[in-house]
């Protein structure tokens, strides 16, 4: 294992160079940030800032501690971001699970209904997102936005005036099944970015449910160590449309490093080579396509190894999650995010 860590130490030094030597200053809003951030935001410490909003006071601090430690540039927001001026807070026993939304009462995750107990239910106001853009003077141009909110991301999306809907990259936490009442759903948040000229990449990371568990080892693993589980909701990277070939050239360099960083190799190389080979010189075309198989192989290394952990150490237990380049489970022990 120690193997693996020092591959993905490698890809994080490739990512961080690009980055620092081929990125203009940059900013990333992310709304419903909560602790642990995301690890790719390490390699982009030097050319972003960061504007972390957080509507649960106590997790707006723990993140601000946090941030003071590990960030340079960034701003805390302890807001919650609506469409609607007031809205209802549902604080559930899971912290996680806090929302204006309430949870769906037909609901899938029927092993841990404690945890979606409602503990408390405030009134409380909420601003938009455009708001934020505005008060910050963010040049949304410039700028990259994640969602992670519960059953809310077009609320979120509709927040923000369509003059200012100019972020390159875009990335969602999309829910396949209604797990809270009226939420949006991953295929009309989809309809809502193709509507705004987006295109969806593809998911980044999967988040899968099984009815049937077994403790080992204080962990939790599925019964059937050969099923594949419910994905009820995955994180999607959309992309400012490419093949509207009205993009510039940094927006080409910024969705080209998150192509990178989740490993969409194939459209990387076909973005910088061949879509929008007129916008830069041969010689960096040359050398951003050396630095995607640089990356690929690493990767190749890495899922190489891990079969030969499996097979050496017998641990069938979690096969499925090792195998699959998406499951939440290898994207977050092996991946960056």
């Amino acid at each position: 294992m120690i193997q693996i860590f020092n591959l993905l130490n490698s890809k994080k030094k490739i990512l961080t160079k690009f980055v620092n030597d081929s990125i203009s200053r940059y900013s990333l809003i992310d709304v419903g940030a909560s602790l642990p951030v995301n690890k790719y935001y390490t390699l982009l410490n030097k050319k972003f800032k960061f504007y972390f909003i957080e509507p649960n006071k106590t997790e707006a601090i723990k993140l601000k501690n946090f941030c003071k430690k590990n960030f340079s540039y960034f701003e805390i927001c302890n807001n919650l971001i609506s469409s609607k001026r007031k809205n209802y807070f549902y604080y559930y026993k899971n912290y996680q699970l806090n929302s204006i939304l309430k949870r769906n009462d037909i609901s899938f995750f029927n092993r841990s209904n404690s945890s979606q107990e409602v503990i408390n239910k405030k009134k409380i106001e909420s601003v938009t997102l455009e708001k934020i853009i505005k008060k910050n003077e963010i040049n949304t141009k410039k700028c990259l936005l994640k969602i992670d909110v519960q059953g809310t991301v077009i609320d979120v999306l509709k927040s923000i005036k369509k003059k200012n809907f100019l972020f390159p990259v875009v990335l969602c936490e999309c829910d396949r099944f209604k797990i809270y009442k009226n939420q949006s759903l991953d295929f009309e948040i989809i309809k809502f970015m193709q509507d705004n000229q987006y295109i969806p990449l593809g998911d980044i990371c999967k988040y899968d449910w099984s009815y049937h568990i077994k403790k080992k080892e204080k962990k939790i693993y599925p019964k059937y160590k050969f099923s594949k589980e419910i994905s009820y909701s995955s994180d999607i990277l959309f992309i400012k449309n490419p093949f509207n070939k009205n993009l510039k050239k940094n927006d080409v360099l910024i969705i080209f490093l998150f192509c990178c960083i989740f490993q969409y190799y194939d459209f990387a190389e076909y973005l910088i080579g061949t879509l929008f080979k007129n916008s830069f010189k041969k010689k960096d075309i040359y050398r951003y396509i050396q630095l995607v198989k640089k990356l690929n192989n690493i990767d190749k290394k890495i899922i190489e190894k891990n079969f030969n952990y499996i097979y050496s150490k017998k641990k069938f237990d979690n096969y499925n999650n090792f195998l699959s380049y998406n499951s939440e489970y290898f994207v977050k022990k092996f991946g960056l995010v």
